[in-house]
C-alpha cells in the first residue's frame, strides 16, 4: 500500500492530508502547524496533560459554543474561586503567602483554557472586567471558606484553613507556601 505524501505543493498552497480521514486541509486554515521545507506538520492542540484532562472532562459534561458566556465554563470559574480563597487566605494570615509566579501562571492557564474553547480575547477580557461577575465569585469563595471553618477577623482560622489546604495538597494549598 503507498502512503500518501504528509504536504504536497498546490497552486503555492501546501496541503496537510490527514491519515484518519484521507482529506486534505489548507496549510492557510491551519494555525496549529509548522512549515518546514515542503512539509507542514501539525503540532498537538493541547501541549500538557493538565490541559488534555480538562478538555475530556469539559467534553464530558459540557457542550460549549465559542458565542456562550465564560462564566459557564466551570473549570474556570472553579478556577478562578480557588485563586481568590487563597488570596484571601494570604491576606488573612500572615504565615501564608501566595505563590505569585505559580498563581500568574495558573491564572494564565486558565485564559489559554478559555481561547482553546474557542473564546475570543475580546469575550475573556469583557468576562475579567465584569463588576457583577467578580462579587459573585468573590462571594462564593468566601462561603466555601466560611463552610471550611473561616471566622471573619479571626486570622488564626485562616492560617488554619490554610496550613489544611497545603497539607492536602489541593488547588488553593498549591498556590499557597
Amino acid at each position: 500500500m503507498k502512503l500518501p505524501k504528509p504536504a504536497e505543493k498546490l497552486d503555492n498552497k501546501a496541503l496537510l492530508l490527514n491519515s484518519r480521514t484521507r482529506a486534505a486541509t489548507s496549510y492557510s486554515t491551519l494555525h496549529n502547524a509548522v512549515r518546514i521545507g515542503q512539509f507542514v506538520l501539525e503540532r498537538p492542540r493541547m501541549t500538557s496533560l493538565k490541559h488534555t484532562l480538562s478538555a475530556a472532562i469539559l467534553g464530558a459534561f459540557f457542550a460549549v459554543p465559542a458565542v456562550a458566556n465564560p462564566a459557564n465554563v466551570t473549570f474556570v470559574t472553579e478556577g478562578i474561586i480557588n485563586a481568590g480563597m487563597a488570596v484571601e487566605l494570604d491576606d488573612n494570615c500572615n504565615e501564608v503567602s501566595v505563590r505569585m509566579i505559580r498563581g500568574l501562571n495558573f491564572l494564565q492557564g486558565l485564559k489559554s483554557h478559555l481561547r482553546n474553547l474557542g473564546y475570543s480575547n475580546a469575550d475573556i477580557d469583557a468576562f475579567i472586567d465584569n463588576d457583577a461577575e467578580k462579587d459573585r465569585l468573590e462571594a462564593i469563595a468566601r462561603q466555601r471558606l466560611s463552610d471550611l471553618g473561616v471566622v471573619v477577623g479571626d486570622a488564626s482560622t485562616y492560617c488554619a484553613v490554610a496550613r489544611g489546604q497545603i497539607a492536602q495538597d489541593t488547588q488553593i494549598g498549591q498556590l499557597l507556601r
